[in-house]
């Protein structure tokens, strides 16, 4: 009996631990939907990065829940470098970048609607080069964003015959955030920008200078006065 105890034991560790271990690891990231994702090693590195929403060219390897958030129906853009780390070159690198919910492709390529995945081929790296790729994508309508806020996360998968590497990178989403932190101007039905209405930062004088033509009304009469008189007296 307590040598079955012992092994039970035993057995229950050995199943638990590379499970820890796995959940664990420092470079993991959390999947909008369950689940996480962990950088693998190989002789491919890859690397996506995001273009923030309040600031053109400006890309970034993680926009936490606190920081600038994207609006329905504005674009958003990612860079996807892949670089060859081995010694000898690398040729047909397969590069899938798996988008979250709330995202959708908006560029030109091979790109599969129901599993949300864009498929594309690097033809050939030599050691030590890299290929950048910006992919254009867009934020869903608010309508169908339930939440009033929520961070999801795009990934990256690089595969060349047993080289592999991944990459994931976290933004988010406020169906709320009308501007975006940085969306376009919106527009009329017939494409022309709509200006929020400037304020009013002068008025027109009413000082001194009303004054001024006041006093020309009492000086008026008095010469009309000192006209008809002189007038009475030459007629006499």
């Amino acid at each position: 009996m307590k040598k079955l105890l012992v092994i039970s034991l035993a057995l229950i560790t050995l199943i638990l631990t590379p499970h820890s271990a796995f959940a664990a690891g420092s470079n993991c990231q959390p999947i909008y939907g369950g689940g996480i994702t962990c950088p693998q090693g190989g002789k491919i590195g890859v690397d996506i990065k995001v273009e923030r929403p309040d600031q053109k060219n400006k890309f970034e390897d993680k926009l936490e829940a606190n920081g600038p958030k994207f609006a329905p129906d504005q674009a958003v853009n990612f860079k996807i470098t892949v670089t060859n780390t081995q010694n000898k070159p690398l040729t047909g690198i397969q590069v899938q970048n798996i988008f979250p919910e709330f995202v959708k492709f908006a560029g030109q390529g091979n790109y599969n609607a129901n599993t949300r995945t864009l498929t594309y081929t690097i033809d050939k790296l030599d050691p030590n080069k890299s290929k950048t790729d910006t992919i254009q994508a867009k934020i869903a309508p608010a309508p169908e964003i339930q939440q009033g806020s929520v961070c999801v996360v795009d990934q990256v998968v690089g595969t060349a015959g047993d080289n592999t590497g991944q990459d994931s990178v976290q933004f988010c989403i406020s169906a709320n955030n009308a501007n975006g932190g940085g969306a376009t101007a919106q527009t009329t039905k017939g494409g022309q920008p709509v200006y929020n209405p400037q304020p009013v930062t002068s008025t027109p004088a009413t000082g001194p200078e009303l004054l001024s033509l006041a006093a020309l009304f009492p000086a008026g009469a008095a010469g009309l006065f000192l006209r008809k008189l002189t007038n009475k007296k030459l007629n006499k």
